[in-house]
């Protein structure tokens, strides 16, 4: 039973592709409120997206170690990264990073966009160069990321990144089954990270 509803859960993330072409201020508008939207559920996530802007790198990338003393309280100390705030080393900015981004492309905004376009733009930019490397949850969330800018601003770049990041995690599928955190594990399948690749793969095969 336990795999037949994973099973139902990755079907039913695989067939919900980004739905990029309603992300212009004039669809956002028509559809706010046929889905539940409202002017408040805008504000909130006006408010979320200016926190993540607030706390992203100079380099575009945002740091899991540092981003919350740097941005709140002026002091970067580079710890509190483990799973209890112990000080040790953070390693997931690929993946928080890919996770940012994708707040701003769904609410709309990537390069040439204001307010927050040259943010998204930095973000990309930094994604593309990450996009074949670290964990497959890192390489989906990546290569989903740049797949939407793809099909958003059309900068063939970020086609050419998410080229790479599905190379890759092709390459890394388990033979007969699915994936498991990271490129080159030999172990049983893992249904989180293959349903993350799966929705990657799915939104690089709508976007053409």
């Amino acid at each position: 039973m336990r795999t037949v509803a994973a099973l139902l859960l990755l079907a039913a993330f695989a067939s919900a592709g980004p739905e990029t072409a309603d992300r212009t201020p004039e669809r956002r508008a028509k559809l706010l409120g046929s889905r539940g939207g409202s002017r408040a559920t805008e504000e909130a996530v006006s408010k979320g997206l200016a926190w993540l802007a607030r706390h992203q790198s100079e380099e575009g990338y945002w740091d899991t170690d540092d981003f919350g003393t740097a941005a709140d309280h002026g002091v970067t100390d580079g710890k509190g990264g483990g799973w209890h705030g112990e000080p040790v080393a953070c390693p997931f900015d690929r993946e928080v990073t890919a996770l940012a981004t994708l707040a701003f492309l769904g609410a709309g905004h990537h390069p040439g966009t204001e307010p927050h376009g040259q943010r998204v733009r930095a973000a990309l930019d930094w994604l593309a160069g990450q996009v074949a490397s670290g964990t497959l949850f890192a390489i989906a969330y990546s290569t989903q990321a740049l797949v939407e800018a793809w099909e958003m601003c059309g900068e063939e770049e970020y086609r050419r990144a998410a080229e790479r990041g599905v190379a890759t995690m092709i390459g890394s599928r388990h033979p007969g089954a699915g994936w498991r955190y990271s490129p080159g594990v030999r172990m049983a399948s893992g249904v989180p990270t293959t349903t993350a690749v799966v929705v990657a793969l799915r939104a690089a095969e709508d976007a053409g």
